[in-house]
Formats: structure tokens, C-alpha cells, sequence
């Protein structure tokens, strides 16, 4: 139960955009997120925020290309949570941008 209820908080805090710190574009969209569960997640996301001279550093703002919006959102939704939703997303799409951002955990899932 509390493992639902954490995941449901981090869903909430991912979808208000509270204390978010970094932006991730995706086809003209900003969606709010937070570098430090990012860069926990995502060895690509942690190099991109370790050094302050990086583009998304001085941006505060991580450009995704060949991504459609919801498929992005999912994703974050996962990297959040570690949980997989059972949505109607292609999972060619997911697996596409856990390979630019080398998130070997969702590599696993699917």
C-alpha cells in the first residue's frame, strides 16, 4: 500500500509541475520535471545537470526530438514511478526514448 500511495505522490508531483526545476520539450510543449529524480533515474539525465555549463544546465530545459508528447509524458511517468503503464502507446516509441536518455530499467520492463 504505501509502495501505490509513494507512486501515486510522485505521479501527482510530475503532473502538477510543484517545485520543478528543468523543462523537457517535446514538440513545442514544455513539461515540468525535477533533475534530481531525473538524473537518479537516468545516468544521461545526471551527466546532463553534474556540470553547470551544460546547454540544458544554463536552459533549464532538455529539447526531446522524434517523441510524441503523450509517449514523453508516459515515460517520465515511469521514470518517476518505475512502474509501466498499461496505456495505448506503442512500445517501439517507449523503448525508442529510453535509448536516447539510457534508461536501462525500461529497457528491462519491455
Amino acid at each position: 500500500m504505501f509502495q501505490s500511495q509513494f507512486s501515486s505522490d510522485l505521479v501527482a508531483l510530475l503532473d502538477s509541475g510543484d517545485f520543478s526545476d528543468i523543462n523537457i520539450l517535446v514538440n513545442g510543449i514544455k513539461i515540468p520535471a525535477h533533475k534530481n529524480i531525473l538524473s537518479t533515474r537516468s545516468p544521461i539525465f545526471k551527466a546532463m545537470f553534474s556540470y553547470d555549463n551544460t546547454k540544458e544546465a544554463l536552459e533549464k530545459e532538455v529539447v526531446i526530438h522524434d517523441v510524441s508528447v503523450n509517449v514523453m509524458k508516459e515515460f517520465l511517468r515511469f521514470i518517476y514511478t518505475g512502474v509501466k503503464h498499461q496505456g495505448n502507446h506503442d512500445c517501439s516509441e517507449l523503448l525508442a526514448i529510453a535509448d536516447k536518455v539510457n534508461d536501462f530499467l525500461l529497457n528491462e520492463h519491455f
